[in-house]
């Protein structure tokens, strides 16, 4: 089994005679409390210059410039393997959103402190970290934003996780559940299909386990 992935350019002939795309100018157009628009000029690898537009955090980064976190929960003690998701509404699609637990960084903040902090927010559960990724985009066309995904354990025999309690900003609605990992992928579907919006970085997690399942013995499409 091989997969496919793409480089940008129209093939690699003579790629070692071509200069490295970089900017050439950088402008904020628009600036508002949590993000600003920018107008740039970057020179492409046969030197043709060339306008972009972005969006950009106003708010703190850390480290290669991680500017927020989103959480692979999983949960522990409970046989099943289940994930935890977050559904809360969001204005820009107009929709209910089905997404990983998230949220910023804080200025001064590892990238790790602040998915438990954001964990326990969100959704009242504390965790144990168990990997941070290498920074990562997350809409590379329309931002330079960056993120850590952060693999955390929810022990259920903790006892502060019998009776969790949120400690939610008061513009937040958050409602958080359970799904068992094998059942995800369906999940996401009967999300979608009653009219959820279902974050893209979350359903591509559920085809890659779909898609392991399928690989294993026996499995099927």
């Amino acid at each position: 089994l091989q997969f496919l992935y793409l480089i940008g350019g129209e093939g690699q002939e003579g790629a070692s005679d071509m200069a490295a795309p970089h900017t050439t100018s950088r402008d904020v157009a628009a600036e508002l409390k949590w993000l600003r628009l920018v107008r740039m000029h970057w020179a492409d690898a046969q030197g043709v210059d060339r306008e972009w537009e972005y969006v950009e955090r106003t708010t703190a980064t850390v480290g290669d410039g991680v500017g927020h976190v989103e959480m692979c929960c999983m949960k522990e003690g409970d046989g099943e393997p289940k994930v935890l998701l977050v559904t809360q509404f969001r204005p820009p699609v107009e929709q209910p959103s089905v997404e990983w637990p998230a949220g910023l960084v804080e200025a001064g903040e590892t990238p790790a402190a602040a998915a438990l902090r954001e964990l326990k927010e969100e959704t009242g559960y504390v965790g144990r970290v168990l990997s941070v990724s290498a920074p990562c985009s997350n809409d590379p066309g329309m931002s330079n934003s960056k993120m850590s995904f952060v693999r955390v354990a929810v022990d259920m025999s903790d006892p502060r996780n019998q009776a969790p309690e949120p400690q939610q900003e008061e513009e937040e609605d958050i409602r958080s559940e359970w799904v068992p990992l094998h059942g995800l992928h369906a999940h996401l579907d009967a999300c979608a299909a009653r009219g959820e919006n279902v974050d893209g970085k979350v359903y591509t997690f559920a085809v890659g386990v779909a898609t392991a399942a399928m690989l294993q013995p026996g499995g099927k499409p």
